[in-house]
């Protein structure tokens, strides 16, 4: 009797420690694919004012804080170039840059011409811009920056659109109610 009991203790035990060792070799990946995700400015995004709408904050471990980041040259040689163009405020900045660049690599870009800009990368959802030029969102007053592409509001964030030739980006600083 005893020996029947131990019998499915063991194997009780054994189905557990598997469950837990497939379940911690899941998270991993996860892990792995969450990390890749923040390294890539090609990953997914929703607009900032969505952003905004889900409640992402900026607390989590996970989120790395950006603030003006440079990398290396984004044109590329015997890469094709488009034109694209960014307006903010007063200002208008344009530039070349490879094609199939989204506008959050334009905005890198663009930092060799005085833009100035800083968000936060959310895994998952992409950059949210929280300050250009030096004017921050306004949370209490319910102001925040606005994509705009080529007139019309984005309904995507800057990680995830790619820019066309001729395309002009717009930040508005809008209130919304």
């Amino acid at each position: 009797m005893r020996r029947k009991i131990y019998k499915k203790i063991v194997a009780v035990l054994s189905i557990v420690a598997f469950a837990f060792l497939l379940a911690s070799y899941f998270v991993g990946l996860q892990s792995n694919r969450s990390i890749k995700l923040e390294e890539s400015s090609q990953n997914p995004a929703t607009a900032s004012q969505e952003a905004s709408n889900l409640g992402v904050t900026s607390t989590s471990s996970q989120n790395k804080n950006v603030s003006n980041q440079s990398e290396t040259d984004l044109v590329e040689k015997n890469q094709p170039l488009i034109t694209a163009s960014l307006k903010v405020q007063d200002q208008t900045y344009s530039t070349q840059i490879k094609e199939g660049s989204s506008a959050h690599e334009l905005m890198i870009e663009l930092q060799k011409q005085g833009l100035t800009f800083s968000g936060v990368e959310y895994s998952g959802i992409g950059f949210y811009v929280s300050e250009i030029n030096g004017l921050k969102e306004d949370k209490k007053a319910r102001s925040y920056w606005t994509l705009y592409i080529n007139g019309k509001e984005s309904n995507l964030g800057i990680s995830a659109l790619i820019l066309k030739n001729n395309d002009t980006i717009e930040w508005k600083y809008e209130t919304r109610n």
